[in-house]
């Protein structure tokens, strides 16, 4: 337990940077999850409904 106590001790100036970057890491996690759900409906209505539109304007 005091390790951690004294590790807490060395990151504590860096809270706002630690919170920047766990947030940011957050959004490009969901934007890294979103692209197959992109092309899943790509798939889906453009490619198997063979409809040009749809895959046009995704």
């Amino acid at each position: 337990m005091s390790d951690l106590r004294r590790i807490l001790r060395f990151i504590s100036p860096y809270k706002k940077e630690i919170a920047f970057a766990t947030v940011f890491l957050g959004m490009v996690v969901f934007a890294d999850l979103s692209i197959p759900r992109f092309i899943q409906v790509i798939i889906d209505n453009g490619v198997a409904k063979q409809d040009m539109d749809v895959i046009l304007q995704t």
